[in-house]
């Protein structure tokens, strides 16, 4: 299970064709038969084309610590 956390997406133009999206996500589920539960940050750049919006590249950040 995959959730973006509200109220954390932020979408930044650089100029009229490149968007960058950032966001925390909560996942979790059981790999392998392990259970797990984290937080981490994640950015998805866009481009414009002629033919509309394309997902261009992602990056996710290390597991964030976990809240206290």
């Amino acid at each position: 299970k995959q959730v973006e956390d509200p109220g954390t997406q932020v979408v930044r133009m650089y100029g009229p064709d490149t968007a960058v999206v950032t966001a925390r996500l909560w996942m979790k589920g059981v790999r392998a038969g392990q259970a797990f539960d984290r937080r981490l940050w994640f950015t998805d750049t866009y481009v414009r084309t002629p033919d509309g919006w394309r997902y261009a590249f992602g990056q996710a950040s290390l597991d964030l610590p976990p809240k206290p």
